[in-house]
């Protein structure tokens, strides 16, 4: 038999993209990411499954990321802004568990299976004394941000571990 009979598609060819380009940028300075005061840089964009894992799995663990850095993997072209955001904290008590809740909400974001994908912003998280992950929208209101909050509700282990959820403009 030759290749031929076989009809094998080359995959490393052929990517599985996704709803939008995503990208990823880290602030080292713990600052304040916003237009006027700019610490982050760009490190990886990608529009494809395949690309998001290899990015993905070159980042280090949550449980030993430096206090202070702030990671935000964002809708390319855009930056957080003074829009509404909601903010998960979790406590060190679930630090084993960091990890696998923050790769539930990007796979979350990235699937474009969150509630209101179409005004996503992003996602960031920042690591202190406790992990915050926020989920930034361009545009909202207590309705939205709530339906969402809802739906992070739904994510397996989310609820017990989870120690505050709150809204922010």
């Amino acid at each position: 038999m030759t290749e031929e009979n076989w009809n094998v598609r080359n995959y490393h060819e052929e990517k599985h993209q996704l709803s939008d380009c995503w990208e990823l940028w880290v602030d080292e300075m713990s600052g304040s990411f916003s237009s006027s005061e700019l610490n982050a840089k760009s490190i990886a964009i990608f529009q494809s499954v395949e690309d998001f894992w290899s990015v993905y799995l070159s980042m280090s663990s949550l449980q030993v990321m430096p206090k202070g850095v702030d990671v935000y993997l964002l809708k390319s072209g855009n930056t957080p802004n003074n829009g509404q955001k909601i903010i998960l904290s979790f406590s060190e008590k679930v630090k084993s568990e960091w990890d696998i809740i923050y790769q539930q909400i990007v796979l979350w974001c990235i699937g474009s299976t969150i509630s209101y994908y179409t005004s996503l912003v992003g996602i960031s998280y920042s690591v202190g004394s406790s992990l915050k992950i926020s989920i930034w929208y361009s545009e909202s209101n207590k309705t939205m941000l709530n339906e969402v909050v809802r739906d992070i509700n739904l994510i397996p282990n989310m609820v017990e571990h989870t120690t505050r959820i709150s809204m922010k403009n």
